[in-house]
């Protein structure tokens, strides 16, 4: 009996071990994943973050142009540029320039049209053919709104599973050194560590 109990016994630590040791090694795994995000697919970064970097905009640039929408990131970028400017340029230079927008990307006739909303554009010509020069700094804001809206939400969804994005995440760009998923796991341990409030 004594011999029976014994090879149960050693027989229940080996079934423990068999099914625990592989199933704690795949929740850490599964933990890591759910930190870190997939590298295509679950990786928490917005858009906004993306284009702040220059490698960032290139990448999803160039996604653009594979997705034949290129002009809605040239749109919202010389937008971004015209209000950076806005206080240091004469009024007759701004409101040259916010034409020259109009005329490239919103009006009917543009090869490079952006998808925006009629009732916005038509409030947007209405006030670049007002004899005033001083037009507003949020002229634009309303299209560029909805053009960014729709890269956040459609094109930039389908970059994060491409390769550009692996490509993207894999740079040392904006991180000082390294890469962008091992600095980010970097700050993860930290802030980690640091919790305990010292």
């Amino acid at each position: 009996q004594a011999f029976t109990f014994g090879v149960f016994a050693d027989l229940g630590v080996f079934v423990f071990f068999f099914y625990s040791c592989p199933y704690q090694v795949y929740k850490s795994y599964s933990v890591g994943i759910s930190k870190h995000g997939d590298l295509l697919e679950g990786f928490d970064l917005t858009l906004t973050e993306v284009l702040k970097s220059d490698i960032g905009t290139t990448l999803f640039e160039q996604h653009l142009v594979e997705e034949f929408s290129a002009e809605n990131l040239t749109f919202w970028k010389a937008v971004s540029r015209w209000k950076e400017k806005y206080e240091s340029t004469a009024d007759d230079i701004r409101k040259t320039e916010a034409q020259n927008i109009y005329s490239r990307w919103l009006a009917p006739s543009s090869l490079l049209q952006v998808n925006v909303s009629g009732n916005n554009v038509v409030n947007l010509k209405d006030a670049l053919q007002k004899d005033a020069y001083a037009i507003p700094e949020t002229l634009f804001d309303d299209c560029s709104g909805e053009v960014f809206h729709l890269m956040a939400n459609d094109s930039f969804t389908r970059f994060k599973n491409t390769p550009l994005f692996k490509e993207y995440l894999g740079t040392g760009d904006d991180v000082g050194s390294g890469n962008i998923i091992s600095s980010l796991r970097e700050d993860s341990y930290a802030s980690e560590v640091g919790g305990s409030g010292v």
